[in-house]
């Protein structure tokens, strides 16, 4: 599956045109986990929870995929979908978000 590009921060996910990942980076290290498969026009439910700097757990249509305890960012984050395919007609379809900060 798909990477971030580098060592960027973030957590979320990636796609190719046929695999889903589940992504952390923290500035120096970048890990990526294969955790499930992507098929056009099929809605996909994905989230993630981050707990603190220590885990990342990685949901994809409600079951945990994933867990990361690496490459967990410390840097404030933001919302962000984009894409990057050079072809006409990608697109995403985000049908609701929901973010959550506990303090």
């Amino acid at each position: 599956a798909g990477a971030m590009n580098g060592t960027q921060d973030g957590v979320g996910f990636t796609f190719t045109t046929t695999a889903i990942a589940a992504v952390t980076g923290d500035g120096a290290t970048v890990t990526s986990a294969s955790v499930g498969t992507a098929a056009a026009s099929t809605f996909v439910r994905l989230g993630f929870v981050v707990d603190g700097t220590s885990q990342v757990t990685f949901f994809v249509n409600g079951a945990v995929v994933a867990t990361a305890t690496t490459g967990i960012s410390t840097d404030v984050m933001y919302e962000t979908y984009a894409t990057k395919y050079a072809t006409a007609n990608k697109k995403i379809l985000v049908d609701w978000t929901h973010i959550a900060y506990n303090r």
